[in-house]
């Protein structure tokens, strides 16, 4: 129709770049557009047919106008001398622009139902699946953009990590600092940066690359070549990094709630106390370990069932002592436990029900401790007062019948006064030593301690208290025992204590024994001939709540042996038992560390015996 010796069509995109060619006739033909100037960025579309001569042709370029966009452009070349188109050719043109205008609008219809179906592949990602939801975002990338090559670049651990169309992890690329890449690619100069970037992946010199961000955060990057089309390709990258960063940020979510539960898990596995959650309907959906412990019920068949009924199958029945603050104490026997439990309304979302968390904790412990306190309390006062009421009364005696009492009976009132006092000194001293020992910080001031000198010290503590049933103690030491090494007044209060309590147990004969154990300590021995201790009674014998002495003939609190297993333990680091209890008496030893024989200067220890 052109009548000419070659011809060539070119079809532009919205942009003006040409986006398909063809051509027959003279090679001569496809140069037609560089001759007309519109090859060039800065060309201006010509308004109606424009002609020339290059070479030996003559040469014709029809613009094609759909409307107030350049379509396209017909060109031809012709041997002989250049004339106008005929009419025809016009013709020919105009119907050739309302072609490439539906060429156009055809392949742009196709690029965004291909769009829509690469969105619609991405929603079917689900995030809770990550590794997969990576793999598949990339095959999704690679066949999308087959035409130009796309690929998928995730930031993984400080690398841009290349995912393949068949899911695999490829090549890795270090980056140490991702925001500073990113502030370099979305600068003025981001260009250049990109292109290096690119380079550094290994792309083709007319590939593109989208950085792929979540929350302003450099999270990985979309590359691909600017093959025909390349509006639309970039419009269509442009969408699956923005899908891509959905899905990342989506992953991430997911990623942080997954180490959340874990978290939450782990301290709900490992919490002191109960924990128990229950939906709208008072029905347990969530139990923890500890639970297990205090009911003694298997956690994992909780789900489903009622509180009442966990208490029911556990025996738990509710006390009469529940708290002011509205928490429940349950009473569970054999052995017998104390469990308190709080309830906690946890708001639901929107348009959600309520639900209940509850705490259950075994105050077992703590109930038993607050008894023994409150038990010690009131017992002190008992003890304090005693020995104060004597020695007020006793000093109201004297100021009252001073004038009428000779020197003998205000030196009996006097002794009763000063006994009372000594009494009262004692207790207060091994309390303080109590409260010093049972703080766990205690540091002892080790220093030598001659056995013997603080056994005479005791004897006189003892003949004081006890008078003549002082005279049944028998201290028999061995020759050559080694000074101890622990602090004086530490010892001596051992000492008196056991030798007071078999004082107390018994009427007949208390021994006092010592000897080199083993290199570096003595083991002291204090025996009675009494009845022995009653049955089952050794178990709690040194503890705090253990039972005071049967006859208490001289006052205290029952703390005498567990004051002597704190001394033992804790300032001299030793142990002290039970040797033997039956009916021919109890025998109590302990050790406590000693100065090695060679390193001692002094001779200590003759034998002592005591028979008074």
């Amino acid at each position: 129709m052109l009548e000419s010796a070659g011809a060539a069509c070119w079809a532009f995109d919205t942009d003006g770049r040409v986006t398909a060619t063809r051509a027959s006739g003279e090679a001569a033909a496809d140069e037609v557009l560089g001759w007309a100037g519109l090859s060039s960025d800065d060309r201006v579309a010509p308004a109606g047919i424009v002609s020339g001569t290059a070479r030996e042709y003559a040469w014709n370029l029809i613009p094609l106008w759909y409307g107030d966009r350049l379509v396209g452009a017909i060109g031809s070349v012709h041997a002989a001398t250049h004339m106008a188109e005929p009419p025809p050719a016009l013709e020919f043109a105009r119907h050739a622009a309302v072609a490439i205008e539906n060429a156009r609008l055809v392949a742009e219809t196709r690029g965004r139902i291909t769009t829509l179906e690469a969105v619609a592949r991405f929603a079917e990602l689900t995030p809770t699946e990550p590794d997969r939801a990576r793999s598949e975002m990339g095959r999704l990338v690679g066949s999308t953009l087959a035409s130009s090559q796309g690929q998928l670049w995730l930031l993984e651990d400080g690398h841009l990590v290349r995912r393949a169309p068949d899911g695999e992890a490829a090549p890795k690329v270090p980056v140490d600092e991702p925001a500073q890449l990113l502030r370099a690619l979305i600068s003025a100069s981001g260009a250049r940066r990109m292109r290096a970037l690119l380079d550094l992946l290994g792309a083709s010199p007319d590939a593109f690359g989208l950085p792929i961000q979540v929350e302003g955060r450099l999270v990985g990057l979309l590359v691909a070549r600017m093959t025909a089309g390349a509006s639309e390709t970039r419009r269509l990258a442009g969408v699956l990094a923005g899908q891509a960063a959905v899905l990342i940020g989506q992953l991430e979510l997911v990623d942080a709630l997954e180490r959340e539960r874990q978290m939450m898990n782990a301290i709900l596995r490992h919490s002191p106390v109960g924990v128990m959650l229950e939906d709208a309907d008072g029905r347990i959906v969530y139990a923890n370990p500890e639970v297990e412990a205090i009911y003694h019920l298997q956690a994992a068949d909780m789900p489903g069932k009622k509180l009442s009924e966990i208490y029911a199958a556990a025996g738990a029945e509710r006390s009469d002592e529940d708290q002011a603050d509205g928490t429940l104490e349950l009473r569970m026997g054999e052995p017998v436990r104390m469990v308190h439990v709080r309830r906690v309304v946890i708001p639901g979302l929107e348009g959600e029900p309520a639900g209940i968390l509850t705490l259950h904790e075994d105050v077992t412990a703590q109930r038993l401790a607050l008894e023994a306190k409150d038990l010690m309390l009131r017992a002190i006062g008992h003890e304090v007062r005693s020995p104060a009421a004597a020695m007020k009364n006793t000093l109201a005696g004297i100021m009252q019948w001073d004038s009428t009492i000779d020197a003998g009976g205000r030196r009996e009132l006097l002794q009763e006064a000063y006994e009372s006092s000594d009494r009262l000194l004692s207790l207060v001293e091994s309390q303080l030593i109590i409260a010093k020992l049972e703080t766990r910080h205690f540091e002892p001031s080790p220093e030598p301690v001659d056995l013997a000198s603080t056994l005479e010290g005791v004897m006189g503590v003892i003949r004081h208290r006890y008078a003549e049933r002082a005279l049944a103690v028998e201290v028999n030491l061995r020759e050559g025992l080694p000074p101890a090494l622990c602090e004086p007044a530490h010892l001596a209060q051992v000492l008196t204590n056991l030798i007071g309590n078999a004082l107390e147990y018994t009427s007949g004969a208390v021994s006092v024994q010592a000897r080199a154990a083993s290199r570096g300590w003595l083991e002291v021995t204090v025996a009675d001939h009494g009845p022995g201790l009653p049955a089952g009674s050794l178990e709690s014998l040194f503890e705090k709540t253990g039972p005071a002495g049967r006859n208490r003939s001289q006052g205290g609190l029952g703390l005498g042996l567990y004051l002597c297993r704190l001394v033992v333990e804790r300032s001299f680091g030793g142990r002290i038992w039970v040797a033997s209890s039956d009916h021919g008496g109890t025998t109590f030893r302990f050790t406590v560390p000693a100065i090695a024989a060679s390193t001692s200067k002094t001779r200590v220890g003759e034998s002592v015996t005591t028979t008074r």
